[in-house]
């Protein structure tokens, strides 16, 4: 048993060590390439450092070929892949405060005057409105309801064409039978005027009927942009002023210019600013017209 253990004993201190590749010496510390597995002895160690490895030689010739057969010249950058996320959020932010800080006034519509520049909201409606009355006039030249039944429209302007102190009573008086408005309104705070909506879709048939006109009364001491609301509400038009859209949705509101306000055309409209008061904007008899300004 003791013999049996000294050759065990033997074997495991012949195990102990490698053979230097370059002289055959023993080494218990050698120093071994773990590619190739060559044993260096501490006599030879720069030879280890220096050594030309075939194996790890040819992990880099098998990479370079696999590499060279992946030709990726032909692919899309990753950038154009993959965008610059916080680039396009930046940009959209910028172009969404920008937008905020347009006014009524900014250039909203693609319709353009004869300068080429875009025209507001305020001057799309009154264009429309202009389009609109004016197939509304050649109509009613061969329809004998508008003078009949409508001695409303003021006649269409107000104080400009009608110039009878008669019929202008008429008219009032007929206004103040038909009109419609909230009783609690005071008697004396009370403006009577004739409305007409100018329709969305212009392709329509034009002409003027009680549907299109209305006599009601406002509050003198109403702010204008509160008589607009109070109007759409009475007449069932969509009304998406008070709401965060596009302004070319919003309704917009006018009157026929007055004697001596204008030298313009017949058919000349002022338009009558929502911060403005009823007492100052609107006279008694005359004709508002409410008007979405966009076109179709």
């Amino acid at each position: 048993m003791a013999t049996v253990g000294t050759e065990q004993d033997g074997m495991g201190m012949m195990d102990i060590g490698k053979h230097c590749t370059i002289c055959r010496q023993i080494d218990f510390l050698p120093f071994t390439c773990p590619d190739c597995l060559h044993s260096y002895c501490n006599n030879h160690r720069d030879d280890y450092n220096k050594h030309d490895c075939i194996l790890k030689n040819q992990e880099k010739l098998r990479y370079k070929v696999q590499k060279d057969k992946v030709n990726t010249d032909h692919l899309p950058s990753a950038k154009s892949v993959f965008p610059n996320l916080d680039k396009i959020r930046k940009d959209a932010n910028e172009a969404h405060l920008e937008h905020k800080k347009k006014s009524i006034g900014q250039r909203l519509t693609n319709d353009r005057s004869v300068d080429g520049k875009q025209l507001t909201t305020v001057e799309v409606a009154l264009l429309r409105l202009k389009k609109f009355m004016s197939k509304g006039k050649q109509t009613s030249n061969s329809s004998s309801k508008l003078s009949s039944s409508m001695g409303l429209l003021g006649s269409l302007t107000s104080g400009r064409q009608n110039s009878s102190k008669a019929l202008q009573m008429a008219n009032m008086a007929r206004l103040r039978k038909l009109a419609k408005g909230d009783g609690k309104i005071p008697l004396n705070d009370r403006i009577y005027i004739w409305v007409a909506y100018i329709p969305d879709d212009e392709s329509a048939a034009i002409k003027y009927d009680d549907k299109m006109n209305n006599g009601f009364f406002v509050s003198k001491r109403w702010p204008v942009g509160k008589m607009l609301d109070y109007l759409a509400d009475q007449l069932k038009v969509q009304n998406l002023n008070n709401r965060q859209i596009d302004k070319s949705m919003k309704l917009t509101i006018f009157r026929s210019f007055r004697i001596g306000e204008s030298n313009d055309e017949v058919l000349s409209f002022k338009h009558i600013p929502y911060s403005g008061r009823v007492e100052r904007e609107v006279q008694n008899g005359e004709t508002v017209y409410l008007v979405r300004g966009y076109e179709r």
